[in-house]
């Protein structure tokens, strides 16, 4: 018989009709009433935009300009799917960008998480298993009422036919869950087996592999009285903290659907020559360029380091940070729309990096520095074999990128973020040392996250520290400049 351990079977319970009704407590219905009222489709109307090979949605961005695109592309099929899968009434809305974890392409929805396989096909991934594997049972029984998983001894050494009778047996256990289930004629791939169910009194819950099936057995603003409902279990990984924080940022709708918008004719970018970008020296940044919790410091521009005052920032991944993904380390992210224009693939000690330039607009450019890893439309503009130095080559044609889109991997003990801005002007003590052409990056280095609005800006000012990982509590962004004249204070010499 499966059991959960030290209790009795939730199906002899049932059955002997010995069901104990726990009210839940106020704040516990209201925290469920949230996450399913956001589910309900809304009309689409102007909410909703045609893309080349996909859908435009704003619902779960601020309902005009800002949401989540699915589409088809050469990466992933993910809008056939999600039609095919029976769109909004059945998924939801999407709540984040797609984001990479190794060779797999996800995106999240509502109630359900995409997985585009390397090898070909898109499928549903198992998110209850997955949360559990990670730890998070606790968290969802007494979070989001969801109950652990049975142990099914009768599984052992079975074929799945033997497997999947096993598991939809729990489904006898109530018959208006079992309807609900079996009104989805593709009720495997989209909800996978049974594995668990719980009767709380004001609720019966069914937990499936990759869904979650609650009957409301009290009158609420979010569910009829005795009606079941499908929980929202992207939102569940999401609320525990795995998909991504880049990938949860909304994009922005393009204007008229075009890839870039046209540059600015006459101004020269950052290097002198012709800008391919429009003119803005205040361009916002909306992504977080990595996953921070997988982050032990940031320390800001005008940290000394080798011998210098370094213009750039650095980020010190936490040690479970440099062996996430697979071994890939942590993942880096473009923060804005922007360009490749120029990258260095080169032998640093024993091993092979990453350094790439993105231009944002005519006026800000932005870098990357100690990637070990890039994706594959970088990597085929690279060259083939890494250089002796780390001088870099101009991009041509450039390589887009957008806001949040994964670039590549760094597992390094520490990797570089610069912004550089040409309209702003660090003050030296030997500035003719800076106005030669040479020195840009040192003259015109700002600091990379005061380009974040709130909250995005607090989050990364919370991480400030030393190169020795002692966090810093501070309120502004150091100068790439430390020169203090009169003194040795600073690069002057």
């Amino acid at each position: 018989m499966r059991r959960r351990s030290g209790s009795v079977s939730a199906r002899a319970k049932y059955a002997a009709g010995a069901i104990i009704r726990r009210p839940l407590p106020a704040i516990a219905v209201l925290a469920i009433a949230l996450t399913l009222v956001s589910a309900m489709p809304a009309e689409a109307g102007e909410a909703e935009r045609e893309l080349p090979g996909g859908r435009f949605f704003t619902q779960t961005g601020d309902g005009e300009t800002t949401g989540f695109a699915v589409v088809d592309d050469s990466d992933a099929d993910f809008w056939t799917f999600f039609q095919a899968s029976g769109g909004v009434a059945r998924l939801g809305y999407p709540i984040s960008r797609r984001w990479q974890d190794g060779p797999f392409i996800y995106q999240a929805f509502q109630k359900a998480i995409f997985q585009q396989r390397p090898s070909g096909g898109v499928a549903f991934v198992n998110i209850y298993d997955r949360l559990s594997a990670l730890g998070h049972d606790a968290w969802l029984s007494s979070a989001k009422l969801v109950p652990g998983p049975w142990e099914f001894v009768e599984d052992r050494d079975q074929p799945f036919a033997v497997v999947q009778r096993n598991h939809l047996g729990l489904l006898d256990l109530n018959p208006d869950i079992k309807a609900a289930w079996y009104a989805n004629t593709d009720w495997l791939n989209a909800f996978g087996l049974p594995v668990a169910y719980d009767d709380r009194g004001d609720v019966r819950v069914l937990r499936a592999q990759r869904a979650v099936f609650q009957q409301w057995m009290i009158a609420t603003s979010f569910a009829p009285l005795g009606g079941v409902v499908i929980a929202n279990g992207g939102d569940h990984f999401k609320a525990a903290g795995q998909i991504p924080t880049a990938a949860t940022v909304p994009e922005r709708l393009p204007d008229g659907h075009e890839t870039t918008p046209a540059p600015t004719v006459g101004q020269t970018d950052f290097f002198g020559r012709p800008c391919q970008s429009t003119s803005n020296p205040n361009p916002v940044f909306t992504a977080p360029v990595t996953d921070l919790s997988q982050i032990s410091v940031i320390t800001p521009p005008g940290i000394p380091a080798g011998g210098v005052i370094k213009a750039h920032s650095y980020f010190r991944p936490t040690d479970p940070g440099t062996r996430a993904n697979g071994g890939l380390g942590v993942p880096v992210y473009a923060p804005v729309d922007s360009s490749l224009v120029s990258l260095a693939y080169y032998a640093e000690r024993d091993t092979n990096e990453y350094l790439l330039f993105f231009e944002v607009s005519c006026e800000v450019i932005y870098k990357f520095d100690h990637l070990r890893s890039v994706v594959d439309k970088i990597a085929a503009v690279a060259p083939d074999a890494p250089q002796a130095d780390s001088r870099t080559a101009s991009v041509n044609p450039r390589v887009l990128v957008k806001a949040g889109e994964l670039i590549g991997y760094s597992w390094a003990h520490s990797w570089d973020f610069g912004v550089y801005a040409s309209g702003h002007r660090n003050q030296f003590v030997n500035q003719a040392r800076y106005d030669t052409g040479y020195e840009d990056q040192e003259l015109h280095a700002t600091c990379p996250y005061d380009f974040y609005p709130d909250p995005l800006r607090r989050a990364h000012y919370a991480l400030f520290g030393t190169p020795d990982l002692v966090r810093v509590a501070v309120d502004t962004c150091r100068s790439a400049s430390r020169d203090v004249a009169g003194t040795v204070a600073g690069a002057w010499f």
